[in-house]
């Protein structure tokens, strides 16, 4: 076992208990199944948004904490895999506010861009536009909720994360995030008049 790969809150000695009695595969399944069966339920506001970001820590802490649970290592293909699907959303997140084609991104992470779009469905179950469209929208959200943005337009907004003001978006916003663009900014405080 070698600790020198897990983060440092990994490392701790008193939460090795927890670490090795988590079933990762069983709690994907079921966040995952939630997120695919019981879409049209998540209609509360960020529900979804909250379930995604769930997911996407247990499957991270599943990958840092495996080595640590004694877990056999994985087949080169599926680190590969797992690498390239990293190297290619931090770079999405890096150039959110570009217009891009799976070509680029896979052109940045040295791939083919078949290579990319099956690793992508293979670890997150969706294409590397999807994703690119998700990480958008979750910055999107960001910036509509920090005050230092109150008054810049949502349209200007959305142009600063790569999204075009249209009703499209509103509407994906509204699916992924449970309320609309404006609802957000709503939350933001007192002073903010609508734009």
């Amino acid at each position: 076992m070698n600790n020198a790969l897990l983060p440092p809150l990994f490392q701790a000695p008193e939460l090795k208990p927890l670490v090795e009695s988590v079933d990762f595969d069983e709690w994907q399944t079921v966040v995952g199944s939630s997120l695919g069966e019981h879409r049209s339920t998540l209609r509360t506001p960020g529900k979804e948004h909250a379930a995604t970001n769930l997911l996407d820590a247990l499957r991270e802490w599943e990958q840092r904490s495996a080595p640590w649970r004694g877990e056999k290592r994985e087949r080169i293909t599926t680190v590969r895999r797992r690498s390239y699907v990293a190297d290619a959303r931090q770079w999405m997140r890096h150039h959110l506010h570009e217009p891009c084609e799976v070509l680029q991104v896979a052109a940045a992470v040295e791939v083919s861009p078949r290579t990319l779009q099956y690793a992508f469905l293979q670890e997150l179950g969706h294409t590397p536009m999807a994703e690119l469209r998700r990480l958008r929208l979750r910055h999107l959200r960001q910036l509509l909720q920090d005050p230092d943005h109150r008054t810049v337009s949502i349209a200007e907004l959305m142009a600063q994360t790569g999204l075009l003001a249209s009703g499209s978006t509103a509407a994906d916003y509204r699916r992924y995030c449970g309320e609309s663009p404006r609802e957000t900014r709503q939350q933001t405080g007192p002073g903010y008049q609508n734009r």
